[in-house]
C-alpha cells in the first residue's frame, strides 16, 4: 500500500486539478472537432463522387441529344408517311370501289337485260345511294337480277323497283329502275 503525502498547498493543488479538468475537456473538443471533420470529410468525398456521377450523366445525355433529336423527327416522318399512306389507300379504295361495284353488277345481270341508267344520287360516309335502270325482255328476267342483287355482297336496302311496259322498236320490253345501297365499309 502506498501512502501519498501531497505536501503542496490547497491553493496549487486546486490549479492542478483545474489544469487537468482543462486539458481532458480540452482533449475531448479536439477528439469531437477531428470526428467533426472526419465526417464532413466524409461527406464531401461522396458529394465529390455524386458531381462527378452527375458529369458523367451529363456527358451521356449530351451525347444522346442527337439520337433523341433523330427519333423525334424519325417519328414525325412516320407520321407523315401514315397519313399519306392512309389518304393513298383511301383513294385507292375509292378508285376501285366503282370497278368493283360494276364487276359485280355485270356478274349478276341476265342474258336478256340491258342497263341504261346507272348514278350515284347520294355519297354517305357508309354506303352510297345508287339507282339502276335498264330494259329486260320479262318480268321474270327483272325478278331474278333482284334476288341476284339482294345476294350480293355489299348491296343492302333495296327500295323503289319500278317496272312498265315499253315499246323499243318492233319488241316489247319492261323498264325498270331499281334503288339501293352500296356499303364501302
Amino acid at each position: 500500500m502506498i501512502v501519498e503525502i501531497n505536501l503542496l498547498p490547497k491553493k496549487i493543488r486546486e490549479e492542478n486539478r483545474l489544469r487537468i479538468i482543462n486539458f481532458y475537456m480540452g482533449t475531448v473538443i479536439v477528439v469531437i472537432i477531428v470526428i467533426a471533420l472526419f465526417f464532413i470529410f466524409k461527406q464531401q468525398q461522396k458529394n465529390a463522387a455524386l458531381d462527378a456521377e452527375i458529369k458523367a450523366i451529363d456527358v451521356e445525355a449530351a451525347g444522346l441529344k442527337d439520337k433523341i433529336e433523330q427519333v423525334r423527327k424519325f417519328n414525325v416522318m412516320e407520321q407523315m408517311y401514315n397519313d399519306k399512306k392512309t389518304l393513298v389507300d383511301s383513294l385507292l379504295k375509292e378508285q376501285s370501289l366503282w370497278t368493283e361495284l360494276l364487276d359485280k353488277i355485270a356478274d349478276i345481270t341476265p342474258a336478256d337485260m340491258w342497263m341504261t341508267i346507272f348514278t350515284e344520287n347520294r355519297q354517305r360516309e357508309d354506303a352510297l345511294e345508287l339507282s339502276l335502270g335498264g330494259n329486260a325482255t320479262s318480268k321474270m328476267i327483272v325478278a331474278d337480277f333482284i334476288k341476284r342483287l339482294e345476294q350480293t355482297e355489299g348491296i343492302a336496302d333495296i327500295r323503289t323497283v319500278f317496272l312498265r311496259d315499253a315499246e323499243v322498236g318492233t319488241y316489247k320490253s319492261i323498264v325498270f329502275s331499281v334503288d339501293f345501297n352500296y356499303k364501302t365499309k
